[in-house]
């Protein structure tokens, strides 16, 4: 090694460089043409929460724009159909392939941009709302509908919905900017510039390249960083006003209110004194706001990044974003100037590391896995640029926002910036009345606007100390399988963890287990004992003694009398009277 640094020193600045460039070229994605590649880690994580809730319609991203002047009707289709074309992302379903899924690219879509008539706005915008809380089939391309209403010569509303395992909120907004940029070339042949060159590479190879960098120097290090900084991440305790379910049903509301100018005002004056962003200002309030409702002085809120690490994929439509944690310190007394610092710090280091997707840094951290949490947050946070709206030439377009009656985190607070912001409130309602919520946007304005005028009062969080108490595992003591199910799926959990010494009171997640490797083993459930058990029922009993009572139950529900009769005759006496139990 010693060899190849002095090499390097001896370089030319000009010969470093090439080298430095050919390096980065092997770590960049290419054009393969692929009609078919593993899902995306992004993707995965979805395509695992829809084997979960298959009738779930969180994770649908409805847009709906209100289209006022001479619309021409065909030049929309035909622009729409080029859009299609364009980005194989929407040319694509999820399959799966040994227990895991894959994307595939069909050549064609079965329907494009629909249309009907509407008697008027309200009509419209009701049926729009029903064509984006429909499920959608993550089996069954197109992952998306499209459809626009005639209300009259002039007036129109055009609803994309499509499924959030091919798009994030980058990506609708390149999908609407190639719909404008195509229909005016459509209407105008002289339209200047026309539809902008074609990505360099598409989804699928995005979806390739990414599964090769999973050994990479850079992600090993991202997994360092995740895991020293969160392996001690305590839950957010916020009160809430039901108890919380075992399973969240993914209804939800919005709550909104307007961030006054003035406060805007004070917050971008405070973010450019301190060399950093608005979003910064924001989330150390947010985090002083949290902290006070759950008396706690150690806060975490998952943000979502772009995850767009290359220039390659700029132009291209897909799912990228991924989440990461921003964990905040609110001990001693620090100033609000202070926090403001902490959270760009945080902000930094976590946007450094953000390459690692969502799914892999929650399996290096490994927390205890429970249906009714989202693992590692429970409230996300994030800020968001007021946009303008796609230019379709004469025809002016204007977004509609509609509460999609979904949520998917306990609280989801995004502040939009600018001098006419507002906070919006995604919150879940088998937790919180709308009222509730309405009370903590009003507080966490109020706590800013007061902060924003004494920056450099020290502030703090009172709280509470709770005496430490260890919870002794039951899993700790190994308890050897029994019965022939016990020893089978022993072998199971040990081939896919990759370890030994696994007992019936091992719990798969707490043993390491990941989302991806529940699916793997799920499907060698399935081929093993011809046994076909849902993604919910293996979370809600992850051990070997559970899994094995639900297979052996499955088993004898499938017997007839004399069948029955046959097999309790090759059983012992104690595997008669638990199957026996079992069945009671």
């Amino acid at each position: 090694m010693s060899e190849v640094r002095t090499t390097i020193a001896e370089l030319s600045m000009r010969n470093r460089a090439a080298l430095l460039a050919e390096l980065r070229g092997r770590d960049r994605p290419v054009r393969r043409g692929l009609d078919s590649a593993p899902a995306t880690f992004q993707q995965r994580a979805l395509w695992f929460l829809d084997r979960l809730s298959p009738t779930s319609t969180a994770y649908n991203m409805p847009v709906h724009l209100r289209l006022t002047g001479p619309l021409d009707v065909t030049a929309l289709r035909r622009a729409f159909a080029a859009v299609v074309r364009r980005h194989d992302a929407l040319r694509t379903r999820l399959t799966e392939r040994d227990g895991q899924p894959q994307l595939e690219v069909i050549p064609d879509v079965p329907h494009g941009l629909r249309t009907a008539e509407a008697p008027d706005t309200a009509t419209a915008l009701e049926q729009a709302a029903q064509l984006g809380a429909r499920p959608i089939d993550l089996t069954s391309a197109p992952l998306w509908r499209a459809k626009l209403w005639r209300i009259g010569p002039a007036e129109h509303v055009c609803t994309f919905a499509g499924h959030h395992a091919i798009l994030d909120g980058t990506s609708l907004a390149i999908l609407w900017r190639d719909l404008a940029d195509h229909y005016r070339a459509e209407v105008d042949v002289n339209e200047a510039g026309g539809p902008r060159p074609v990505p360099p590479i598409t989804y699928a190879d995005f979806a390739a390249w990414q599964h090769d960098r999973v050994t990479s120097s850079a992600w090993r290090r991202s997994r360092r960083y995740w895991l020293e900084n969160l392996h001690d991440l305590p839950t957010l305790a916020l009160p809430t006003d039901r108890p919380r379910p075992s399973a969240p049903t993914g209804a939800g509301g919005i709550r909104t209110a307007p961030v006054p100018p003035e406060t805007a005002a004070a917050v971008l004056r405070l973010a450019r004194t301190e060399g950093t962003t608005p979003f910064t200002v924001h989330l150390a309030a947010f985090w002083l706001h949290l902290g006070r409702h759950a008396n706690q002085d150690d806060i975490a809120v998952g943000t979502a990044t772009e995850g767009r690490p290359v220039a390659e994929v700029a132009e291209v439509l897909g799912y990228f974003a991924s989440m990461v944690v921003l964990r905040g310190d609110l001990g001693g007394t620090p100033t609000f100037r202070e926090l403001v610092s902490r959270a760009a710090a945080t902000t930094r280091q976590a946007l450094a590391h953000a390459d690692l997707p969502w799914e892999l840094l929650v399996d290096a951290v490994a927390p205890d896995r429970d249906l009714g949490r989202s693992p590692l947050f429970q409230v996300g946070f994030g800020a968001a640029e007021q946009l303008a709206p796609p230019s379709f030439g004469e025809v002016h377009a204007e977004e509609v926002h509609q509460d999609l009656g979904t949520a998917r985190f306990d609280l989801n607070w995004t502040v939009t910036l600018g001098s006419s912001g507002e906070v919006v409130v995604e919150y879940s309602t088998d937790l919180y009345h709308p009222a509730t919520v309405d009370t903590m946007i009003e507080s966490y304005l109020e706590l800013l606007r007061s902060r924003l005028s004494e920056p450099d009062v020290p502030t703090s969080v009172t709280v509470t100390k709770a005496a430490e108490i260890r919870v002794v595992d039951d899993e700790d003591d190994y308890v050897a399988p029994e019965c022939p199910t016990e020893h089978e799926l022993t072998e199971e959990f040990a081939q896919v963890l990759a370890r030994s010494g696994v007992g019936t009171r091992t719990n798969f997640f707490r043993a390491g287990g990941s989302s991806l490797q529940a699916a793997q083993l799920i499907a060698a459930i399935r081929e093993r004992f011809a046994v076909e058990l849902t993604v919910l029922e293996f979370f809600r009993t992850p051990t070997i003694g559970g899994l094995a009572v639900r297979i052996d139950r499955r088993r004898a529900a499938r017997l007839d009398d004399g069948a029955l009769v046959d097999l309790i005759e090759t059983l012992s006496d104690d595997e008669v009277e638990r199957l026996l139990t079992v069945v009671d």
